[in-house]
C-alpha cells in the first residue's frame, strides 16, 4: 500500500471525510484504482526475473496487498452502513418536531381559552362566595385564587411554550374548576340548609282573640286594615316560600362543574343563592313589619283604654268624694239635733262602711290602670280593661247603694240644699280642677302626638281609613285650628278653677250665685274634659294611620326592590347603583321579553296607585298588588336559564 493509499484510508475514519467521500464518490474511485493496478500490474510484460530462492515467499508477497485492500474496503463497508443506518434517525428529528409544535399550539390555545373563562368569572366566583358565606365556600375561593396565580399572563404564553410549561397550565386551569366544582358544593349545602329552615317559619298574624279585640276598640277601618294586611303577607309569604323550595331543587337537581364552560352552573347556583337569600330577607322584613304593626296597635289599644278608664276613675272619685261630703252633712245636723236619731246615725255609719270599700275599689282600679298602662300584648291589656271594667261595676254598684241608703234616711240633707254649703263648694271647685288638669294633660298628650306626626311629616292618608270626599286633605287641617282653640279654652278653665280654689271660704257666699258659678265651673271643665278626649282619641288614632302607613311603605319598598332584582336579571342595564353588581341574566325571546316588559307596566301602574290613594285602606290594597307583580316578575326570572353575563358577552361577539 502507497503512503497516498494509506492516507486516504485513515481519512474515512473521521465523520468530514466519510461524508465528503460518500458524496463525491472517492471511496468507490479509490477502490476502482486500487484493483486497477493490481489488474495492469499482471497484464502488463514483465521482464525476465531472475530465478526465484523461494517459491512461498514469492506467493506471499503478492497476496498481502490484495489481501490487506480487500479488509480495507470490507472495513469501510461496514463503518457506510453504520452511519447509514444512524443518518434517518437524525433526520427525522426535526420531522417530528415539526409535527408536535402544531399540536401544542392547539393545545396552548385551548388552555388560553379556559384561562380566559376562569379570568372572567372571577367577580362572580367572589360574589357568590361572599353571598354564601360559609368556611367551605371562602376555602374554595381561596383555592380559586391560587389556581389563578399560577396562571402565567396570555401573552407569555403566546410567544412560545414548552410541553412542561402546557402542563403546568393545564394543572392550574384543572385546579381552578376543582375550586369552582368546590365552591358549588358549598353554596349547595348552604342554600339547601338555609330553604329547609324557612320551611319552618311561620306566618306571622293576628289571632282571631286580638282581630277582634283590636276592632272592638279601634274601630271598622283599622278591623278592615288588619283583614287587607292579612291576605297581604300570606300572599308574600306563600309565594316566598314557594319560589325558595324551586330554587333549593334547582340547587339540588344541577351538574357538577367539569370544565370551565360549567361556570354557566355557578350562575344558575348564584341565581338560586340569592333567591333564597332574598326570600328570608323579605320573611325577616316582613317578620319586622308585622311586628312594628303589633306594638303600634296594642300602644293605641292601650292608649284608648287607658284614657277611657283614666275618665272612668275621675267620675267615680267624684262621686265617691260627694257621697262623703253628703255623709258629713247629714253627720253633722244630727249633731246638731238635741237628741240624734239613732236610726239616721247607724245609717250614716253604715254609709261610712261602705265609702271605705269604694276608696279600696278605687285603689285596686288604679293598680289595674296601672298595669295596662304597661301592658305590652293585646290580650293582656284587653283583660286588664275588662278587669277594670269588672271593678268599676262593683264600685258603681256600692254607689248606688250608699246613695240609695242616704235618701232613705229620715232628714237626710237633699243635693240641692247641699249645693248651698261651703263644703259642697269647695267639693265641686276641686272637682272643676282636678277635671280642668286632666284636660290638660290630654291636650299636651294631643300636643306631643302631634308633634311626633310633624316630624314624620306624614302623608294625607294618615289622616283617615277611607277617602271621603275624593279629595286629599291635608291632617293638620283637621286638627290644628280647632285643636289650638280647644287649648286655648282649657287653659283659661284651669285658671278659673285655680283661682276659684285658692279663693277664701270666708269669701264664699251660700246664695244662687254662688252655686251657679261653681257649677259653671264644673260645667266648663267637663266640657273641655270631654273635648280633650275626643282630641286624643282622633290623635292617637291618627298616629296609628302614620305608623302604620309607613309600615305601608316599607312593605312597598321591599315588592320595588324585588321588582328591580328581576328586572335587572332579566336586562343588565336597568340595575341600580345602589344594588348588588348583577353577574347573571336570563335568556328569553322577544316575545318573552315583551310578556316581561308588561308584567313591569302592571307593577308600575299599581305603585302610581298607592301613591295617589286617599285612604290608608286603598293604600294597603294596591300595596297588595303591588307586592303580586313583583313576585310574578320574580317567577318570570326564575322559569328561565341563567347565564354569566361574560359569558353571554362573549359568545354574542
Amino acid at each position: 500500500m502507497t503512503g497516498e493509499e494509506a492516507n486516504r484510508t485513515r481519512s474515512l475514519f473521521s465523520d468530514d471525510a466519510l461524508l465528503d467521500t460518500l458524496s463525491n464518490g472517492g471511496l468507490v474511485t479509490g477502490a476502482s484504482e486500487l484493483a486497477q493496478t493490481e489488474i495492469q500490474q499482471e497484464a502488463a510484460p514483465q521482464p525476465p526475473a531472475p530465478a526465484p530462492k523461494s517459491t512461498k515467499g514469492a506467493k506471499r508477497s503478492i497476496r498481502v496487498p490484495l489481501i490487506a485492500a480487500v479488509l480495507l474496503f470490507a472495513l469501510c463497508l461496514e463503518i457506510i452502513k453504520l452511519r447509514i443506518m444512524k443518518a434517518p434517525v437524525a433526520s427525522t428529528r426535526p420531522q417530528r418536531s415539526e409535527q408536535e409544535q402544531p399540536q401544542r399550539e392547539v393545545k396552548l390555545e385551548q388552555l388560553l381559552y379556559e384561562m380566559s373563562d376562569l379570568e372572567k368569572a372571577q367577580p362572580m366566583v367572589v360574589y357568590l362566595a361572599e353571598t354564601v358565606g360559609t368556611e367551605r365556600a371562602v376555602s374554595a375561593l381561596q383555592k380559586f385564587r391560587s389556581a389563578l396565580e399560577q396562571l402565567e399572563p396570555a401573552d407569555q404564553m403566546a410567544v412560545g411554550v414548552s410541553s412542561s410549561s402546557l402542563a403546568h397550565l393545564k394543572e392550574a386551569v384543572d385546579d381552578g374548576v376543582a375550586a369552582l366544582a368546590e365552591l358549588l358544593q358549598a353554596t349547595r349545602e348552604r342554600g339547601l340548609s338555609l330553604a329547609q329552615d324557612l320551611q319552618g317559619e311561620r306566618l306571622p298574624s293576628f289571632s282571631d282573640e286580638e282581630i277582634e279585640m283590636l276592632g272592638n276598640r279601634l274601630g271598622a277601618g283599622f278591623r278592615k286594615f288588619l283583614d287587607i294586611h292579612k291576605e297581604n303577607v300570606e300572599f308574600g309569604f306563600t309565594a316566598g316560600l314557594s319560589q325558595a323550595e324551586k330554587a333549593a331543587t334547582d340547587l339540588k337537581e344541577m351538574p357538577d362543574v367539569k370544565c370551565t364552560q360549567d361556570v354557566k352552573v355557578l350562575a344558575g347556583a348564584l341565581a338560586s343563592m340569592e333567591m333564597i337569600k332574598a326570600v328570608d330577607e323579605a320573611m325577616q322584613a316582613q317578620q319586622a313589619t308585622f311586628e312594628d304593626i303589633r306594638v303600634n296597635s296594642t300602644t293605641a289599644l292601650v292608649m284608648s283604654h287607658q284614657r277611657d278608664q283614666e275618665h272612668l276613675h275621675r267620675e267615680f272619685k267624684a262621686q265617691v268624694d260627694e257621697q262623703r261630703v253628703l255623709c258629713c252633712l247629714d253627720e253633722e245636723r244630727q249633731r246638731g239635733l238635741p237628741e240624734p236619731e239613732k236610726e239616721v246615725v247607724e245609717g250614716l255609719k253604715w254609709i261610712q262602711e261602705q265609702l271605705e270599700k269604694a276608696d279600696d275599689l278605687l285603689k285596686t282600679h288604679k293598680e289595674l290602670m296601672d298595669h295596662t298602662a304597661n301592658a305590652g300584648d293585646i290580650v293582656f291589656a284587653s283583660k286588664m280593661e275588662v278587669e277594670s271594667r269588672i271593678v268599676l261595676n262593683k264600685l258603681s254598684e256600692v254607689l248606688e247603694g250608699t246613695a240609695k241608703k242616704r235618701r232613705s234616711l229620715p232628714g237626710a240633707i237633699t243635693v240641692d240644699e247641699a249645693a248651698h254649703t261651703k263644703a259642697m263648694q269647695r267639693h265641686l271647685r276641686l272637682v272643676a280642677l282636678k277635671t280642668s288638669e286632666d284636660a290638660v294633660a290630654a291636650t299636651e298628650r294631643v300636643a306631643g302626638i302631634m308633634a311626633a306626626l310633624d316630624v314624620q311629616a306624614p302623608t294625607a292618608v294618615s289622616s283617615m281609613w277611607e277617602a271621603l270626599d275624593g279629595q286629599r286633605r291635608n291632617p293638620e287641617s283637621l286638627m290644628k285650628p280647632p285643636f289650638d282653640r280647644m287649648i286655648a279654652s282649657v287653659m283659661k278653665q284651669v285658671e278659673d278653677a285655680k283661682a276659684a280654689v285658692r279663693k277664701p271660704d270666708d269669701d264664699d257666699v251660700e246664695g244662687t250665685a254662688s252655686v251657679t258659678r261653681t257649677m259653671e265651673l264644673v260645667l266648663a271643665a267637663r266640657l273641655a274634659a270631654k273635648a280633650a278626649a275626643a282630641f286624643s282619641n282622633e290623635a292617637e288614632l291618627m298616629w296609628l294611620r302614620a305608623q302604620l302607613n309607613d309600615s305601608v311603605e316599607a312593605d312597598m319598598q321591599l315588592s320595588t326592590l324585588v321588582g328591580w332584582k328581576a328586572m335587572a336579571a332579566a336586562d343588565p342595564a336597568t340595575g341600580r347603583e345602589d344594588q348588588p353588581r348583577q353577574f347573571w341574566t336570563i335568556r328569553m325571546g322577544a316575545g318573552e321579553a315583551l310578556n316581561f316588559q308588561n308584567m313591569v307596566s302592571q307593577l308600575n301602574a299599581e305603585q302610581q296607585k298607592a301613591r295617589a290613594a286617599d285612604g290608608l285602606n286603598e293604600v294597603a290594597a294596591a300595596a297588595a298588588r303591588m307586592k303580586q307583580a313583583a313576585y310574578a316578575l320574580t317567577a318570570f326570572v326564575q322559569q328561565h336559564e341563567k347565564v354569566p353575563l361574560t359569558t353571554k358577552m362573549r359568545h354574542a361577539s
